[in-house]
Formats: C-alpha cells, sequence, structure tokens
C-alpha cells in the first residue's frame, strides 16, 4: 500500500505544473528548517534534493 500510494505522489509531481513543483519544494525546505536536528529533517531535504533535480531537468532553477 505504503509502495502504491509512493508511486502515485512521484507521478503526480512529474505531471504537476512548474509553479505546483517550486510551491512544494518550497513548503518542505520551510518544514526541513523547522526540524533541524531531529530525524525528519533529513528525509525533507531528501525530497527538496529530489524536487531540484526534477525543475533542474525543466530548465528551471529552483534556487532562485
Amino acid at each position: 500500500m505504503i509502495l502504491a500510494d509512493m508511486k502515485a505522489f512521484f507521478r503526480r509531481l512529474e505531471q504537476g505544473s512548474d509553479e505546483e513543483l517550486m510551491e512544494l519544494r518550497t513548503k518542505v525546505a520551510d518544514f526541513a528548517t523547522r526540524f533541524a536536528g531531529n530525524p525528519i529533517e533529513k528525509r525533507a531535504k531528501t525530497l527538496v534534493n529530489y524536487l531540484d533535480e526534477e525543475l533542474l531537468s525543466r530548465k528551471i532553477n529552483p534556487r532562485e
């Protein structure tokens, strides 16, 4: 069940608009900052890195 949910989540990310991905990246980065020093921070940063890669593949600089 979890694997199917994850696959659906990433499929939706790939189909999302550039603006939606940027908004999600910002929210996840803020979330990671709030949990600094907590194991959740590492997972959130991993997701931010994935979103950065997806945005870069679309020729968008996520750090702007």
